[in-house]
């Protein structure tokens, strides 16, 4: 299955209204085609308004060649599989800091990253596995977002890269994984994750899997958020959580209200709210 790849941009250009010749003059008049040494005119040029997904796209390393969107809602006209690159931790309020201005050195992510080049220490680790009542995704579209996810984190070129997005459909994921783990880790959760779910008759609503907690820092969190009813912000809140070392409980902050009866006991609520035998254990951890 081929990938459309996809840099979602969560801020606005600027539009400017003057345009200005090649020589410094202000352009008064169309240019004509003798005029013009844009490449707008060719045939072969690739227009992403023109075209309901991204380009196909092998490199999974080279994240600046991936087509870039200025909304999510333009991710809605693709009925294809898509990686995306988000912000998670960076909103529409907070100033931006320009890197023209910045002290800090700049080094290759590559040589810096320890999963680049520290082997590290094999263990074995339980991350907490938590499901809701079944969604209206499909077990095949999730399968094939976990491959995508898993695909990419497997490339040898991105070892410092800890989150991404991908979507298909209704379906949304996040995965986040910190520098201080090996990239063995998310692609031996993500196979995993993957053949359970694809082996279903039928997905859940909300996915969650996660190494966190006990004193783990940010560097030693993981993570993995799926949504089968295209709440990317759900996924997005999860994925952010887990960036900051924090356990994500927004599998549960999603249920509705609903009003406490006489007699009701946990077996009768977990009933109407759709929460699966078992659950409860998570719940008690995430609330202790």
């Amino acid at each position: 299955m081929k990938w459309a790849f996809l840099l979602v941009l969560t801020w606005a250009l600027g539009l400017g209204q003057a345009a200005i010749q090649l020589d410094g003059t202000q352009a008064v008049e169309p240019a004509t085609s003798d005029e013009d040494p844009s490449p707008i005119a060719n045939i072969n040029t690739y227009h992403p308004d023109q075209h309901d997904c991204p380009l196909p796209c092998t490199d999974y390393a080279n994240t600046h060649g991936w087509i870039s969107y200025h909304t999510v809602q333009r991710l809605r006209r693709c009925a294809e599989p898509m990686l995306l690159q988000l912000a998670v931790s960076q909103t529409e309020l907070e100033p931006v800091e320009s890197p023209k201005k910045s002290d800090r050195p700049v080094l290759a992510s590559l040589d810096v990253a320890p999963a680049c080049f520290v082997d590290g220490t094999e263990v074995e680790v339980m991350p907490e596995v938590s499901q809701s009542s079944h969604g209206r995704g499909r077990p095949e579209q999730i399968e094939a977002l976990l491959e995508g996810l898993g695909a990419f984190f497997k490339t040898p070129d991105n070892c410092d890269e800890n989150i991404l997005f991908a979507c298909h459909n209704q379906t949304v994921a996040g995965v986040y994984i910190g520098a201080g783990l090996g990239k063995p880790i998310i692609a031996s959760a993500l196979d995993a994750l993957a053949k359970s779910i694809g082996s279903s008759s039928s997905a859940p609503a909300r996915t969650v899997v996660q190494l966190c907690g006990r004193d783990r820092q940010a560097e030693r969190v993981l993570g993995i958020a799926i949504e089968s009813d295209r709440n990317l912000a759900l996924v997005r809140k999860s994925v952010l959580a887990w960036s900051k070392g924090i356990r994500s409980n927004s599998i549960w902050a999603a249920y509705r209200y609903i009003k406490v009866q006489s007699g009701d006991g946990f077996a009768s609520l977990a009933s109407r709210c759709g929460i699966p035998g078992g659950a409860h254990k998570y719940r008690e951890e995430l609330e202790a």
